[in-house]
Protein backbone atom coordinates (compact mmCIF):
# COMPACT_ATOMS: atom_id res chain seq x y z
CA UNK A 1 0.00 0.00 0.00
CA UNK A 2 1.43 3.44 -0.93
CA UNK A 3 1.16 6.12 1.78
CA UNK A 4 -0.53 9.42 0.68
CA UNK A 5 0.98 12.56 2.68
CA UNK A 6 -0.68 15.90 2.49
CA UNK A 7 1.46 18.39 1.88
CA UNK A 8 -0.80 21.54 0.99
CA UNK A 9 -4.18 22.44 0.77
CA UNK A 10 -6.10 25.97 0.04
CA UNK A 11 -9.84 26.71 -0.03
CA UNK A 12 -11.27 28.74 -2.51
CA UNK A 13 -14.58 30.48 -1.79
CA UNK A 14 -17.47 31.96 -3.81
CA UNK A 15 -16.36 28.94 -6.86
CA UNK A 16 -19.67 28.41 -9.03
CA UNK A 17 -18.35 26.54 -11.47
CA UNK A 18 -15.14 24.50 -12.58
CA UNK A 19 -14.75 26.91 -15.11
CA UNK A 20 -13.94 29.96 -12.31
CA UNK A 21 -11.36 27.30 -11.11
CA UNK A 22 -8.14 29.24 -10.52
CA UNK A 23 -5.90 27.56 -13.50
CA UNK A 24 -2.80 26.24 -11.11
CA UNK A 25 0.24 25.25 -13.71
CA UNK A 26 2.54 22.33 -12.85
CA UNK A 27 5.32 25.11 -12.57
CA UNK A 28 2.87 27.05 -10.38
CA UNK A 29 2.63 23.30 -8.16
CA UNK A 30 6.55 23.12 -8.11
CA UNK A 31 7.24 26.44 -6.99
CA UNK A 32 4.87 26.34 -4.05
CA UNK A 33 6.31 22.84 -2.87
CA UNK A 34 9.84 24.94 -3.25
CA UNK A 35 7.95 27.66 -1.09
CA UNK A 36 6.73 25.49 1.84
CA UNK A 37 10.40 23.63 1.62
CA UNK A 38 8.68 20.39 0.37
CA UNK A 39 11.22 20.27 -2.34
CA UNK A 40 14.41 21.80 -3.18
CA UNK A 41 13.53 23.88 -6.46
CA UNK A 42 13.26 21.44 -9.26
CA UNK A 43 15.14 20.95 -12.29
CA UNK A 44 12.48 18.61 -14.13
CA UNK A 45 9.04 17.06 -13.72
CA UNK A 46 6.65 14.74 -15.86
CA UNK A 47 3.67 13.73 -16.05
CA UNK A 48 2.84 10.31 -15.10
CA UNK A 49 -0.63 8.59 -14.42
CA UNK A 50 -0.12 6.98 -10.72
CA UNK A 51 -3.03 3.95 -9.76
CA UNK A 52 -3.88 5.68 -6.66
CA UNK A 53 -7.36 6.47 -5.54
CA UNK A 54 -8.65 9.58 -4.26
CA UNK A 55 -12.49 11.02 -3.27
CA UNK A 56 -14.09 13.78 -4.59
CA UNK A 57 -11.70 14.78 -7.36
CA UNK A 58 -13.56 17.62 -9.56
CA UNK A 59 -13.15 15.92 -12.84
CA UNK A 60 -10.63 17.21 -15.03
CA UNK A 61 -8.52 19.02 -12.37
CA UNK A 62 -6.00 15.91 -11.04
CA UNK A 63 -1.94 16.40 -12.12
CA UNK A 64 -0.05 13.58 -11.55
CA UNK A 65 3.26 14.83 -11.58
CA UNK A 66 7.10 13.27 -10.95
CA UNK A 67 9.22 16.45 -9.82
CA UNK A 68 13.61 15.50 -9.65
CA UNK A 69 15.64 17.99 -8.23
CA UNK A 70 19.28 17.81 -7.31
CA UNK A 71 20.23 17.21 -3.47
CA UNK A 72 22.14 19.17 -1.53
CA UNK A 73 24.57 19.00 1.60
CA UNK A 74 25.33 21.83 4.06
CA UNK A 75 28.17 24.04 4.16
CA UNK A 76 29.73 24.47 8.20
CA UNK A 77 30.96 27.31 8.87
CA UNK A 78 33.03 28.24 12.27
CA UNK A 79 31.84 26.44 14.90
CA UNK A 80 30.57 28.88 17.65
CA UNK A 81 31.00 28.71 22.07
CA UNK A 82 27.79 28.21 23.46
CA UNK A 83 26.74 26.60 27.02
CA UNK A 84 29.93 24.84 27.19
CA UNK A 85 29.78 23.41 23.84
CA UNK A 86 31.02 23.82 19.93
CA UNK A 87 28.45 24.13 18.17
CA UNK A 88 28.69 23.38 14.29
CA UNK A 89 27.07 27.06 11.87
CA UNK A 90 25.35 26.37 8.80
CA UNK A 91 26.82 28.48 5.94
CA UNK A 92 24.98 27.87 3.03
CA UNK A 93 23.79 24.96 0.99
CA UNK A 94 25.58 23.62 -2.17
CA UNK A 95 24.41 20.93 -4.82
CA UNK A 96 24.68 17.37 -4.75
CA UNK A 97 25.20 14.96 -8.11
CA UNK A 98 22.23 12.73 -6.53
CA UNK A 99 19.20 13.27 -8.13
CA UNK A 100 15.89 12.96 -5.67
CA UNK A 101 12.67 12.74 -7.10
CA UNK A 102 8.81 12.62 -5.56
CA UNK A 103 5.33 11.51 -6.67
CA UNK A 104 2.52 14.48 -6.32
CA UNK A 105 -0.69 13.93 -6.97
CA UNK A 106 -2.89 17.71 -7.28
CA UNK A 107 -6.73 18.38 -7.54
CA UNK A 108 -9.48 20.04 -6.81
CA UNK A 109 -12.09 18.94 -4.88
CA UNK A 110 -15.92 20.06 -3.46
CA UNK A 111 -16.06 20.75 0.09
CA UNK A 112 -19.09 22.53 0.28
CA UNK A 113 -21.41 24.58 -1.86
CA UNK A 114 -19.29 27.75 -3.76
CA UNK A 115 -15.80 26.61 -2.04
CA UNK A 116 -13.54 24.69 -3.33
CA UNK A 117 -9.76 22.79 -1.88
CA UNK A 118 -6.75 22.62 -3.68
CA UNK A 119 -4.74 20.09 -2.51
CA UNK A 120 -1.46 18.60 -3.03
CA UNK A 121 -0.45 14.85 -1.85
CA UNK A 122 3.10 13.21 -2.10
CA UNK A 123 2.76 9.62 -2.74
CA UNK A 124 5.26 7.04 -0.95
CA UNK A 125 8.33 8.57 -0.04
CA UNK A 126 11.50 10.03 -1.92
CA UNK A 127 13.56 8.41 -3.86
CA UNK A 128 16.38 8.47 -5.94
CA UNK A 129 16.96 8.65 -9.52
CA UNK A 130 18.41 5.44 -11.75
CA UNK A 131 22.05 4.52 -11.42
CA UNK A 132 22.79 5.66 -8.02
CA UNK A 133 23.12 4.23 -4.82
CA UNK A 134 21.33 5.12 -1.48
CA UNK A 135 23.38 5.99 1.22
Amino acid sequence: MVTKSLLYKYTYQNISSVDSLPKITIEDIGQLLVNINRIWPFIDYKLKSFPINFRNIMEGTRKDIIFSYKDKEPILGEPIFRNGEMIPTLKGMKDTERIIKVDIVSFFTKIKDNSREFRIYQLGRRYKGEDINFK
